[in-house]
């Protein structure tokens, strides 16, 4: 998320419905010890706001889960969503949510010194002449 703003994405939508612990502070560089009990989302989203004041950002405090499960259409409108650990079942229930809107999803999983990273677009053909 960093190099995105970075970089100057236009926009960016944070979803976690999880709060910071302990254990994030020494992950996660967008938090400090004045974020414990506070929304992940929330924390992140205000912090990354100081990079690049030109980008727009919000947060929602829901797992991606429970709006995929109650609310899919949310998804509508997003050009692209990265979507982190979700379960398989989830990562295919989201990649054919995205599809009917056309947005490409990018998947990343860790599992301690490993992990993967799937992408879900729609066909592109590319023609060389």
């Amino acid at each position: 998320m960093k190099n995105l703003v970075l970089g100057g994405v236009s926009s960016y939508t944070i979803v976690d419905g999880t709060k910071v612990t302990e254990r994030d502070l020494g992950n996660n560089f967008l938090m400090d010890k004045s974020s414990l009990g506070q929304s992940k989302a929330e924390c992140c989203s205000r912090l990354l706001q100081d990079f690049n004041e030109s980008v727009s950002g919000r947060f929602v405090a829901e797992t991606p889960e429970q709006l995929m499960d109650a609310k899919p259409d949310f998804f509508d409108g997003f050009d692209l969503v990265l979507a982190t650990q979700l379960t398989s079942a989830y990562q295919h229930k989201l990649c054919d949510i995205c599809r009917k809107s056309g947005a490409r999803v990018v998947f990343g999983r860790s599992y301690g010194l490993f992990g993967l990273v799937r992408i879900s677009a729609s066909e592109h053909t590319v023609v060389e002449s």
